[in-house]
């Protein structure tokens, strides 16, 4: 299906600290320190995926896809998704930058890649969702739109 909408957000920290984590990794390895190899590889690894996210509303879903194919986007329904509103998201009141939460587990979950505008949904489940992304305010509106 088309898409109504589709945000991106770029994170400032994630890609420098995917490479200085590798470095680090590479390096170690080479001059014979495997342990602090073993612990900057996994930096890495676990950074990549959120250098940058894109978020997409069709008629069926909300989606957030994320670099690197080894992270599973977030999906919700259109008809799970209730009170779409933009808000103004700070890192530390959600515990850090990143993935932070569970839709699964928790029923909430916060994805920051920078401090700023936000998508925040209300599930009908009773959990929600906040996405930091670019012009959160059309993403409202396509949500506001009926399929």
């Amino acid at each position: 299906m088309d898409s109504c909408w589709t945000g991106r957000c770029r994170s400032v920290w994630a890609g420098p600290l995917v490479v200085i984590a590798a470095v680090v990794a590479t390096v170690s390895v080479v001059v014979g320190q495997p342990l602090l190899a073993l612990a900057a590889a996994p930096v890495a690894v676990l950074t990549a995926p959120f250098r940058e996210l894109t978020a997409t509303i069709d008629q069926r879903e909300l989606r957030i896809d994320f670099s690197g194919p080894y992270w599973h986007p977030v999906r919700i329904e259109r008809s799970e998704i209730l009170d779409p509103t933009v808000v103004d998201a700070r890192p530390l009141r959600h515990g850090g930058w990143g993935y932070r939460g569970s839709l699964n587990v928790f029923r909430r979950l916060a994805v920051i890649l920078r401090a700023g505008p936000a998508l925040r949904v209300e599930i009908a489940s009773g959990g929600w969702l906040l996405v930091t992304v670019d012009d959160p305010e059309s993403a409202v509106a396509a949500l506001q739109t009926t399929a």
